[in-house]
């Protein structure tokens, strides 16, 4: 026994101890991340932990997630010793360290190690990860947690490419005509030759592919003579698309003319590889093996659009003007993209400025063209047109063209041939077109920069904007409606107080506003059912809007410590119906009312006065807090 002491005393011997582990894993053998808790004892047999018999076919995905260590006495530390060895070679000398954080329970660690064992390994061959753990306790003595005397071994087999492929692709290219989507076959797609046409403008503007099992997926790209062979391959690499794990996504651009001499003959030859988690283990999207090849022509550029302002257009939206500005690279000011709810949508005014690049140039029409579609399907083949004509030479061969001035319903032929639904969304876009005689186009297009939103309302009263100030506890803040629906969820409240507010309606003469009035009901958390809406009315300005007379108390009989909710919207009424903002709640406790301070008057720094939470003067020397000058002090 005084050597059990001994021992202990002089940190030969550790009480703590680690009684048992759980790895968290991810591991299966179709590319999908499947979690598997492995839980380890002492005396775990070495069969449980070999892979290679559940896992025949070899793991595409193995991870180790975390690990949790269960320990008894003090110990200041736990580590997880590992190292990764092909099986029947000889093992790595050096070990890797994971280390563990104490939890808020006692004895328990975890370690957040997202460990991915398969980084760097080559397929078709089989593998041993061996691991044990150690604790240090106050002492500086260490314990061990171990397969017996020896460590433990988990045994695992590469598997092959598994179901790692890549599906469809889809490449985005403009070539003078606006950006256009093209499917990519797998195979089969002979050479595409352009070179009689001459091109003037030639992007491939990114691409969009569906694959399975891929870690990185890129598309190698060469542009060469036609007389010459593929050399200095480049690349554009993709990124997974965060709301479809299947989807890559590469935005880059490429100016394929960039460079090269006018009239010559090009080859764009290009394929996409996917590469997996194992060394050497790739997919080819490749035409079969023969890559994919276009050939073009350069031709002299006859139009440019100016880098910065180079057009524009006024829409008015239910008879409130904007004006947007255009640049030739894709920009628009200003950039909000939603025009809101609307029953009327003009365009007033259209203007352009072009770089004739060659001279004596002529066209035979210059518009502004314009769609409004729901969905994609409807947009093709029902584009209109604002006509332009030359309104100015800007000078260094820069021609200002602008519309008539007449006012273009742009709801118009949409509604009068596919017609517009009332509450439906739709989509206007916007691209300028110079055509010549010879059927030559130049597009000035800017993708979704030159995109609207909005929501069609027709001959309806509706709704455009209610803000409502509000003071909740020491915040006073602005909240505009309508948004999207939601649920506030907030803790104590002492102060729950509306001090204005402001309606803005569209009013038709078919459906005049009789009354606007803010509805609501506050009741105790789950009694609904039961609560009686209530109304506070408001009054027509002589601007045109609604606002409240006076502030209005939502807390008012409420009892403290109980939890509620508060269901609130503006309502306009008419003859024909409601038109409102939607319902919003706030969900709360109910606090006290009294804690809130008021009207306390703060001196210079000297000589101002302090005051308790419940706004009384404090006492000298008042323990607690207290407020001066604004800030809380405690004693």
């Amino acid at each position: 026994m005084f050597l059990f002491l001994l021992l202990m005393a002089t940190g030969k011997m550790s009480a703590a101890e680690i009684t048992s582990v759980t790895l968290n894993n991810s591991i299966s053998m179709d590319n999908n991340a499947y979690p598997e808790d492995m839980r380890l004892f002492s005396w775990v047999s070495s069969e449980d932990l070999d892979l290679t018999k559940r896992y025949q076919e070899g793991v595409s995905v193995f991870v180790l997630n975390s690990f949790t260590a269960q320990t008894t006495g003090t110990l200041t530390s736990v580590v997880m010793k590992a190292r990764l060895y092909e099986s029947g070679t000889t093992a790595p000398s050096e070990w890797q360290t994971l280390t563990a954080t104490a939890g808020e329970e006692e004895g328990s660690w975890t370690c957040e190690a997202n460990y991915n064992l398969l980084d760097g390994l080559t397929y078709h061959k089989t593998y041993q990860l061996e691991f044990y753990f150690e604790g240090t306790d106050d002492q500086n003595s260490t314990c061990y947690f171990k397969n017996g005397e020896s460590n433990f071994i988990v045994t695992f087999y590469t598997g092959g490419m598994s179901m790692m492929d890549i599906s469809y692709v889809e490449v985005f290219v403009k070539m003078g005509t606006g950006t256009q989507t093209q499917q990519i076959p797998q195979s089969g797609m002979p050479v595409v030759d352009l070179s009689s046409e001459s091109e003037t403008d030639f992007m491939v503007a990114g691409f969009n592919a569906y694959t399975n099992g891929l870690q990185s997926l890129k598309m190698n790209y060469c542009i060469y003579p036609a007389s010459s062979t593929a050399s200095e391959w480049k690349s554009m690499t993709a990124t997974v698309d965060a709301e479809n794990p299947g989807k890559w996504v590469c935005s880059t651009s490429v100016d394929v003319l960039d460079g090269l001499t006018v009239g010559e003959t090009y080859v764009l030859e290009f394929n996409f590889q996917g590469s997996g988690t194992f060394v050497g283990q790739d997919c080819w999207y490749n035409n079969g093996g023969s890559n994919y090849m276009i050939r073009f022509t350069k031709a002299e550029k006859e139009v440019g659009f100016l880098d910065g302002e180079t057009a524009g257009f006024r829409l008015s939206v239910n008879g409130t003007a904007t004006d947007y500005t255009l640049t030739g690279e894709g920009t628009r000011t200003p950039a909000t993209a939603s025009l809101g709810n609307l029953s009327t949508l003009t365009c007033d005014a259209a203007w352009l400025k072009a770089q004739l690049l060659k001279s004596g140039l002529t066209f035979s029409s210059i518009q502004m063209a314009y769609v409004i579609y729901g969905s994609e399907y409807d947009k093709n083949g029902n584009w209109y047109y604002v006509d332009l004509t030359e309104s100015a030479d800007q000078g260094s061969g820069v021609t200002q063209f602008s519309s008539s001035g007449d006012a273009v319903d742009l709801l118009e032929y949409r509604k009068n041939q596919w017609y517009l639904y009332e509450g439906n969304d739709y989509t206007l876009e916007v691209r300028y077109v110079l055509r010549k005689a010879d059927g030559t186009k130049y597009y000035l297009e800017g993708g979704d920069a030159y995109k609207f939103t909005f929501t069609y309302m027709g001959e309806s009263t509706y709704v455009e904007s209610a803000t409502l100030n509000m003071t909740i506890n020491n915040s006073t803040q602005n909240i505009v409606l309508p948004k999207p629906e939601e649920k506030t969820y907030m803790e104590t409240v002492n102060m729950l107080r509306l001090n204005s507010v402001r309606a803005v309606y569209h009013e038709t003469e078919f459906s005049p506003l009789t009354e606007v009035f803010l509805s609501y009901r506050v009741y105790l958390d789950g009694q609904h059912e039961s609560a009686t809406w209530q109304q506070i009315a408001m009054q027509e300005q002589t601007d045109g809007t609604w606002t409240l007379s006076s502030a209005f108390d939502f807390l008012s009989g409420l009892i403290k410590g109980q939890k509620y909710c508060m269901e609130y919207e503006v309502v306009g009424r008419t003859d024909n119906g409601n038109a409102n903002t939607g319902t919003y709640e706030i969900r709360f406790t109910m606090g006290d009312p009294a804690v809130a301070v008021r009207s306390v008057r703060v001196k210079g720094s000297g000589e101002a006065k302090a005051y308790t939470l419940k706004g009384t003067r404090a006492v000298r020397n008042q323990r607690g807090l207290t407020i001066r000058n604004g800030r809380k002090y405690a004693r």
